[in-house]
């Protein structure tokens, strides 16, 4: 307890560009269908309540409900009504008599768990209807979230009380969408733009002609990013090629097409460790990751204290993947913003602005490092992305075929060693 009143504090938050996210998870609920499981079992092992029966057939029900949404979506994410849910659950009233119960028995054996009958209850009781904020989706039948789209009315009287905050990051969020997410008011906000320091070190191009629009997507195109990141390694004598995607299917697409080697690839199950000593052992490599995974954020690609980064293809605009909660973030933002065409903006482009800054970032740690771009999606000269991108010292070149990229990598890199 530092003694201060709220009022006294100044609330400093570093890599503040996970901030959004990180509210919004802060105020959502998720329910796995292993707790489910879980948590029938709990009943049947502990609960001696006269309602036993009752509780295990509504789990039991939840628990069919999942497995039949995981048969028939597969990893499709899927909007549910609250309503359905509760249709198919045990009554609130019975889970939390059923919690208390199972707590008591965990305390009284000096058991150090959680109850997975609470989990289950702690979901359906954030279920809100009626509140536009909250969306939930199945996610590939293994889990349900209970999403919060917009946290500000929940966070809002937190930023209202403290004396005032310092949000860092080196690719911060535009004014608006800060606004949206904290409450804050826009008046209350100001920007510091800070250019990188080291973007004259970057070398950016952007292909004219090549799309990773939803539409686009077919064996050709990923052929066509893939022969790209086959050429420009060739010719790279040392080093790292970052290849990042949008998402790990289009990253699955490309990589059985890409004939370079040593080739590292990122799943949804990589840890950062594994990333590590694939570098120590082939530190002249091509490694594959998803704009949205933990390597981009979390790996430094270092050797001997050195960034090793030469190269970085973006192969697609990481826009989001489409779905129920990105749909409902569109609606809220369009009215937030009163445009539709802002709205979409914000919750697709711009987070491909800072995931293109963030793919970036990594190749430049220091003012000897000098890392060669090339961004394959010709909307990287869309306004929101070019913008964002030439805040931050990064102005794109675009050329219209591929042999135009080799040629600008052979002239500002091989020349120079």
């Amino acid at each position: 307890d530092t003694g201060l009143t709220l009022r006294e504090i100044v609330l400093i938050v570093d890599e503040a560009h996970n901030l959004p996210g990180a509210l919004v998870s802060m105020f959502s609920r998720e329910l796995r269908l292993e707790w489910v499981r879980s948590a029938r079992l709990e009943a049947l092992q502990i609960y001696e309540g006269e309602r036993l029966g009752e509780l295990v057939d509504g789990l039991q029900m939840l628990e069919n409900f999942m497995k039949t949404l995981r048969k028939r979506f597969g990893d499709e994410k899927v909007k549910i009504e609250p309503s359905t849910i509760i249709e198919v659950s045990p009554p609130l009233s019975l889970l939390e008599s059923a919690v208390s119960y199972v707590e008591s028995y965990y305390f009284s054996k000096k058991v150090p768990a959680r109850s997975y009958l609470e989990l289950v209850y702690e979901f359906l009781s954030s279920l809100k209807m009626g509140d536009p904020r909250y969306v939930v989706e199945s996610i590939g039948g293994e889990k349900i979230v209970n999403t919060c789209v917009s946290p500000a009315r929940e966070v809002s009287p937190f930023f209202a009380r403290i004396y005032g905050g310092v949000f860092m990051s080196g690719t911060l969020p535009p004014k608006r969408l800060l606004e949206f997410y904290t409450g804050i008011p826009e008046e209350r906000i100001r920007i510091v733009h800070m250019p990188n320091p080291f973007a004259s070190n970057v070398k950016l191009i952007g292909l004219s002609g090549i799309s990773s629009r939803y539409v686009n997507r077919s064996e050709k195109l990923y052929q066509r990013i893939a022969e790209i990141i086959d050429e420009l390694f060739s010719i790279q004598s040392e080093g790292i090629l970052l290849a990042v995607f949008p998402s790990y299917n289009f990253l699955r697409s490309v990589r059985l097409k890409i004939k370079s080697t040593p080739l590292f690839v990122e799943r949804e199950t990589t840890t950062l460790g594994q990333v590590r000593r694939f570098i120590e052992a082939y530190p002249h490599c091509v490694i594959m990751v998803n704009a949205w995974g933990k390597v981009i954020e979390g790996v430094e690609f270092k050797l001997n204290g050195k960034n090793i980064i030469k190269t970085i293809v973006v192969g697609g605009l990481p826009v989001p993947e489409p779905s129920p909660s990105r749909d409902r973030l569109t609606e809220l933002l369009s009215v937030f913003l009163r445009s539709p065409d802002e709205g979409w903006a914000y919750t697709y482009l711009i987070p491909a602005a800072m995931k293109i800054a963030q793919a970036i970032g990594r190749g430049v740690r220091s003012k000897e490092d000098r890392v060669f771009v090339v961004v394959l999606d010709e909307r990287v000269k869309d306004d929101p992305v070019y913008h964002f991108l030439e805040r931050l010292g990064y102005t794109p070149k675009f050329v219209k075929e591929p042999k135009q990229i080799f040629v600008e990598y052979l002239k500002n890199f091989r020349r120079s060693g």
